[in-house]
């Protein structure tokens, strides 16, 4: 029972985290069409990506936290005139 139950957590920290890179995308995105820096589709990533990483899922939740982190430095730059 407690391996299911292990299993079913990680997969909602798969998903979480998968949502998170995909929130990722979509404010570098962002930041090219429209030029500045989506704060809140950045911060919503990281929040789910570390719920992704506390729920098991080691892989995508770091990656969605280092992904948004990323975007939201990305769009800084576009913000300023950088790129």
């Amino acid at each position: 029972m407690r391996n299911k139950e292990s299993n079913g957590r990680r997969d909602a920290g798969r998903m979480l985290g998968g949502a998170g890179c995909v929130l990722a995308a979509v404010g570098a995105a962002t930041a090219f069409s429209v030029g500045g820096v989506s704060i809140a589709s950045g911060m919503l990533g990281v929040s789910l990506g570390v719920a992704g990483y506390l729920l098991g899922s080691r892989g995508w939740g770091g990656a969605a936290v280092v992904f948004c982190i990323a975007a939201l430095f990305v769009g800084l730059s576009a913000s300023q005139n950088l790129f």
